[in-house]
């Protein structure tokens, strides 16, 4: 395991005997989804959930825990390409206690219970020995320096000697152990991946007797199941606080230059209302190796949005971007700029550099050596038809007299996207296409053969979960975040996407940028529920 800022959900399961040699487990498990949903599927581990629930499953309910009552949470049946199940109707905090419990029937002269939780406040130290939840089979979960410990209770005692087995995200099994005389299970760090794990609890047999569902009756079997997400950092590397920008912006250009953060630019009103008024003319600068607490207008410039800023030696460089031409309450006259300036952080003196070929705006730019690359983006001219932009640029900075000249054509015209340079090669992620809307594609380009490769899609069920998305490479891994909060970071064979954590604070329209050589710090950006974020996230990413 990486990390103790940990998420983490308890889960219950069924199993379902198939003929009389053949045996297969199937367990409902309980989750939250990208958008924070809860969860609840069926399947042999976490990766299988297209499996349809059996009727007694189906009418589980789900409970948050709040000043320790439970409360009674809507969910509704989900069947998608990707999942087949129970959902909540709407999102829950992911630091939410979630409990749910279902009879599944009699087998075998035995009646099945499957007990879930979903524990998002993992705590560092068990400060009060009771369990939560005035249920019959729970657990509590500590994660420490070292390992996570899991302390598992029935009726509210510690229970002793039952089997507590781990499990990856692909039903691997990572370990196994029974709990001591305290109710305790232990795995040390290293048995526990980076993203989604869970253990199953049980079971627990008891001499019970009766009828359930016309079915008689000699013993009671119990089943407890827990999840949790480890979100991929080092638990003796505590992320620092880091002062909140002055407001909240989305759609900006940012930075790191030497001992410095810089925010350029963006967007400061309500959504999809544009005006001068509300875009930003600020360079901010926040130095990372002092108190950390204020950021500070180094200089200003244009009211813009939707550009693309680079760092290049001693110079911060802002590449196009969206100018509102109109006041606020006044009709709405966009226009993509072509201009590209540098901002010197030494001689706190701005300049020009040679002008895109048209406007461009919505768009991003990363850096490779000397060469600037920008791709993506389209060109508004206030009532003319939009212009979505089917060319890529580079400008070799090292050249004496730099000049924009065009790359192979990219095989997609795509906005909203972000660039990032991952093993010398320039990386497109996610964005929104023109013919069919958002998209969790990604893609890149090789300068040296002049080709570009399709890449995985990224995590997520629905494009949505690619637009507005932030990246950056750090520790040889490209790192991804998105408006789920999924931290997600490229394969090493570049083959898929894997789940690393989840962010405190689900944004898009944001930036990634290295706070240290093993740390990111997400700026600004929004989510549609609660709008813009002014205060920045430290994500630490250790190397694999």
């Amino acid at each position: 395991m990486r990390s103790s800022n940990l998420h983490a959900g308890f889960l219950a399961m069924a199993i379902v005997m198939i003929g009389v040699s053949n045996v297969r487990a199937h367990f409902p498990w309980l989750t939250l989804n990208e958008d924070g949903r809860v969860n609840y599927f069926f399947g042999e581990d976490l990766s299988d959930r297209h499996y349809h629930l059996p009727a007694s499953i189906a009418e589980a309910k789900f409970y948050s825990l709040d000043s320790g009552k439970l409360q009674a949470i809507e969910n509704m049946p989900a069947d998608t390409n990707s999942f087949v199940g129970l959902e909540s109707k709407q999102a829950v905090e992911r630091d939410a206690d979630i409990y749910s419990t279902v009879t599944f029937g009699v087998y075998h002269g035995s009646k099945l219970t499957y007990y879930s939780q979903y524990l998002g406040n993992v705590v560092s130290e068990l400060t009060d020995a009771t369990p939560h939840l005035d249920t019959q089979f729970q657990a509590q979960a500590i994660a420490t320096k070292d390992a996570m410990q899991f302390i598992v209770y029935w009726d509210r005692e510690p229970l002793q000697e039952v089997e507590v087995k781990l499990m990856g995200a692909d039903g691997k099994t990572l370990g196994t152990c029974r709990t001591n005389a305290s109710g305790q299970a232990t795995f040390s760090n290293q048995q526990i991946p980076a993203g989604l794990n869970g253990i199953i609890v049980g079971p627990v047999t008891k001499n019970e007797s009766g009828t359930h569902a016309e079915a008689e009756y000699s013993s009671a079997s119990h089943y407890l199941t827990a999840c949790f997400v480890c979100s991929g950092t080092d638990s003796l590397h505590e992320p620092p606080v880091l002062a909140e920008l002055p407001f909240g912006i989305t759609s900006f250009g940012a930075a790191r230059l030497g001992d410095s953060l810089y925010v350029y630019g963006g967007h400061t009103g309500t959504a999809h209302e544009y005006s001068s008024e509300t875009q930003s003319n600020q360079l901010l600068k926040l130095n990372v190796t002092g108190e950390m607490d204020r950021w500070q207008v180094v200089a200003d410039g244009e009211r813009m949005q939707g550009l693309a800023m680079v760092a290049h030696d001693t110079r911060l460089i802002v590449i196009g971007g969206l100018a509102a031409r109109n006041s606020e309450g006044e009709p709405q006259d966009l226009h993509s700029l072509t201009q590209v300036r540098a901002f010197d952080v030494e001689t706190k003196e701005w300049s020009d550099l040679p002008s895109l070929p048209e406007g461009r705006s919505s768009h991003d730019a990363a850096i490779i050596g000397d060469r600037v690359y920008v791709v993506g983006g389209w060109n508004m001219e206030g009532d003319k038809a939009t212009e979505w932009h089917t060319s890529a640029l580079m400008m070799d900075l090292g050249q004496a007299s730099p000049v924009w000249t065009h790359i192979a054509t990219p095989p997609f015209q795509r906005r909203a996207l972000a660039l990032a340079e991952y093993t010398g090669k320039l990386y497109t992620i996610g964005g929104m296409n023109e013919a069919d809307g958002p998209t969790r594609s990604t893609a890149y380009f090789d300068a040296n053969s002049g080709q570009w490769s399709e890449g995985p899609d990224l995590i997520g069920d629905e494009g949505m979960n690619g637009f507005g998305a932030a990246a950056w490479s750090i520790q040889g891994r490209l790192i991804v975040t998105n408006n789920s909060g999924c931290i997600q970071v490229l394969s090493s064979d570049g083959k898929e996407w894997q789940q690393i954590g989840v962010t405190q604070d689900a944004r898009f329209f944001h930036r990634l940028l290295p706070f240290d050589n093993q740390s990111l710090v997400a700026l600004g950006g929004a989510n549609m529920k609660s709008g813009k974020f002014t205060r920045p996230e430290v994500l630490v990413v250790t190397k694999d």
